[in-house]
């Protein structure tokens, strides 16, 4: 008796449109970590930095943004080579 091969728990169909979900996320989280970052050093005449409380909020905002695309990397079942190959998706 031959034995039945299990299925992937996900397939291809549904991996693909998950991962391109997660890719919008996290490429949303680094732009706010981004925005975060770029707003977290302002220096007067002096060369010292001018708000330092404000600074700290901004990188603990921008560390907020990257701990979510962590959590995102680690929680998405991401495509493989064998997948793209097996489905038709529109590359971007």
């Amino acid at each position: 008796m031959e034995e039945a091969q299990a299925e992937p728990a996900e397939s291809a169909q549904a991996r693909i449109p998950a991962a391109q979900q997660a890719t919008d996320a996290i490429r949303e989280a680094l732009g706010l970590a981004h925005e975060a970052l770029d707003r977290a050093v302002y220096v007067n005449g002096a060369g010292v930095l001018s708000d330092p409380s404000a600074t700290s909020d901004d990188v603990r905002a921008a560390l907020e943004q990257l701990e979510r695309v962590q959590a995102l990397l680690a929680a998405t079942t991401w495509p493989t080579a064998d997948d793209y190959d097996a489905e038709d998706y529109d590359e971007v």
